[in-house]
């Protein structure tokens, strides 16, 4: 349903919530729910009333940087539904598009580049920069986002595919933007962003399939608070068909696939049982999966062996997730609030998680939760886990050597084989 008020102009008690309303998510979820024409138009002029309400001011509510990036991929999205649709173009259109290439221009000044500490955001920037230079016949701004996902795809995911960030849901967000940028390229005949980044992006899809397994999303670290889990429950089967991994069949329900989908014109089909594979194993990335007749376990041992500031993660190093006949018995519900409350650093806790704790410590620091700070030598947090699986007749004997709580105590800490 289409808000009577602008969501802008309501009181949020979270900073995210205003923060989202100003990017635009919640409209795009509209349009892959569907909306009518004279609903996607009553969007657009919101997002015209949006444009002429806030002028561009650095520091102003939703001119940071990653809230730039998110409205200008958000607006496009709206813009493009519009022209596919064949509705009237006219001054509201050139508003929009002078708008879009006004915060193209600032997102350029404002690339989130942090040095040790550079994340996800850059890829954000990068993905809104292309698709704005695709949209706009802009080559600057469609070169400058190619070369920073490049370095995104080295920098910010490991070899075998997955975010750096110890959060299941914002590996889904990142291989959406790869997969958008890709979707893009491709119409626009863009062969050498093809070149470059399809064996990445493939990595990426490959190990969002890992991760979607199941229906439900396994919710290891944040949650980001701009859409639902269920809101890309397709980006594994959209990106294995775009980029020629197969036709795995796409959820039943509209979300963010059905944006892509429906713009190639493919057509919806229900979800199907996937086979899976005993045992499943990312070292580098710290997820584990496996399968014993009626039981799975899923695991994420953070290869770091701390949480540092850039990262999504938890300190939910020894946690787990049970399912027992595809029946969620021990589960992972991921972060409810981004604020510095009791609320939100219980969420990031050991407390939170299927973790062991030892006098009342966790076998890991996070930065701004349990005293880590970058300052601190790598020789006195960096204890990464070790794994060790045996397969026996019954299924897998999995023991984890966890080395975290020397910092409390001497000696490795096993948890017993599960």
């Amino acid at each position: 349903m289409l808000p009577g008020t602008p969501p802008w102009e309501g009181r949020y008690d979270d900073p995210e919530e205003l923060f989202r309303v100003h990017r635009f998510g919640w409209a795009l979820t509209l349009l892959a729910s569907g909306v009518s024409d004279a609903g996607l138009v009553r969007l657009l002029e919101m997002a015209d009333t949006w444009r002429s309400s806030h002028p561009c001011e650095e520091g102003k509510p939703g001119w940071d940087s990653y809230s730039v990036a998110e409205r200008l991929v958000h607006w496009l999205f709206l813009i493009s539904a519009a022209k596919r649709r064949g509705l009237p173009e006219g001054e509201l259109f050139g508003r929009l598009e002078a708008s879009l290439r006004e915060n193209a221009k600032f997102l350029l000044g404002h690339l989130e580049f942090r040095g040790g500490s550079t994340n996800n955001h850059l890829v954000n920037d990068a993905r809104a920069l292309y698709l704005a230079g695709v949209c706009l016949s802009d080559i600057r701004l469609r070169e400058t986002g190619r070369k920073i996902l490049e370095f995104g795809a080295r920098n910010i995911f490991t070899s075998s595919g997955f975010l750096r960030e110890g959060s299941t849901h914002y590996h889904l967000l990142l291989t959406r933007a790869f997969l958008e940028v890709m979707w893009a390229g491709q119409a626009a005949g863009d062969d050498e962003l093809w070149k470059r980044l399809r064996d990445p992006a493939a990595a990426m899809v490959r190990a969002a399939a890992f991760l979607q397994r199941r229906d439900d999303l396994a919710l290891v670290g944040d949650v980001s608070p701009d859409f639902p889990p269920e809101f890309h429950r397709g980006v594994a089967a959209v990106g294995a068909r775009l980029l020629g991994q197969g036709s795995p069949p796409l959820p039943r329900e509209r979300g963010w696939h059905s944006l892509l989908t429906e713009a190639a014109g493919a057509p919806l089909t229900a979800g199907a049982t996937q086979n899976v594979s005993r045992k499943e194993s990312y070292p580098d990335a710290g997820f584990h999966r496996f399968v014993c007749e009626d039981w799975a376990l899923f695991l994420y041992l953070n290869p770091l062996g701390y949480v540092p500031s850039w990262s999504h993660g938890h300190a939910d190093i020894l946690g787990f997730v049970l399912h027992f006949r595809d029946m969620p018995l021990i589960v992972d519900s991921g972060r409810s609030t981004y604020l510095d409350n009791p609320l939100g650093r219980y969420g990031r806790s050991g407390r939170s998680h299927s973790a062991v704790l030892v006098d009342g410590l966790e076998a890991c620091l996070a930065h701004g939760h349990n005293g880590y700070v970058p300052a601190m030598l790598p020789d006195f947090y960096e204890r990464a886990p070790g794994l060790s699986v045996v397969e026996v007749a019954e299924g897998f004997r999995v023991l984890v050597i966890c080395r975290g709580f020397e910092r409390i105590r001497p000696g490795p800490c096993p948890l017993p084989g599960i």
